[in-house]
């Protein structure tokens, strides 16, 4: 009887360490991805409204190129 209990203690111990490695391989990785997901999404959003406001500057531009083409005697 004792030797069972020794096998089987033996047996869960390896299997608890191979679970063990399995979550870690699998979770570490995820961990990374997540974190550089983040990052990027981060840099996607900055991106994003950098170029939002570069063309707001534009149409800004563009309206005061077009206001001076305008005869003088018109009020807008």
């Amino acid at each position: 009887m004792i030797v069972l209990e020794i096998i089987s203690t033996i047996i869960i111990g390896v299997l608890a360490i191979i679970l063990a490695w399995a979550l870690i391989a699998i979770l570490i990785p995820l961990a990374i991805l997540i974190v550089v997901g983040a990052i990027a999404g981060v840099f996607f959003g900055i991106g994003f409204y950098i170029v939002i406001v570069m063309y707001l500057i534009e149409l800004y531009r563009d309206s005061r190129r077009e206001i001076k083409k305008l005869p003088r005697d018109i009020e807008i």
